[in-house]
């Protein structure tokens, strides 16, 4: 009887043990920023794209900002623009934008955070967008 009190025990402390590592856990989402620069005619030189993820939550109403690539750091901030429930935006340049490499990024993002969970939006960086 004592045996199987010990062992009914053990079972019982590590199914418990399974469980609460089990519920703590942190969630990862990866995020794709697309990019483009109209070339030409009345908005040359406005910048738009997409944030997509896997997490809808990754993709709505996330800061993009568009750099300029310098070839000495820091690369310069062009402006900034919030995604919309699509994951669309949009940033039209206060002035003319000058020939270079721009980029844009969104930074990573936290959306649930507490002792046992905690979910996050990985950041992520369009390809270069080369204006001549």
């Amino acid at each position: 009887m004592k045996r199987s009190m010990k062992i009914l025990l053990a079972a019982v402390i590590a199914s418990a043990l399974f469980a609460t590592v089990a519920a703590a856990h942190t969630v990862k989402y990866d995020a794709t920023v697309k990019a483009k620069v109209k070339k030409g005619g009345k908005e040359a030189g406005t910048f738009s794209g997409t944030v997509e993820s896997t997490s809808a939550r990754c993709s709505t109403n996330r800061e993009v900002k568009v750099y300029l690539r310098n070839s000495n750091p820091p690369d310069t901030l062009i402006g900034a623009d919030f995604t919309d429930t699509a994951g669309a935006w949009e940033l039209i340049p206060a002035s003319e934008i000058a020939p270079g490499t721009y980029y844009a990024v969104v930074s990573k993002s936290v959306l649930k955070k507490n002792k046992k969970h905690r979910h996050v939006c990985k950041p992520g960086q369009s390809a270069d967008l080369s204006v001549k």
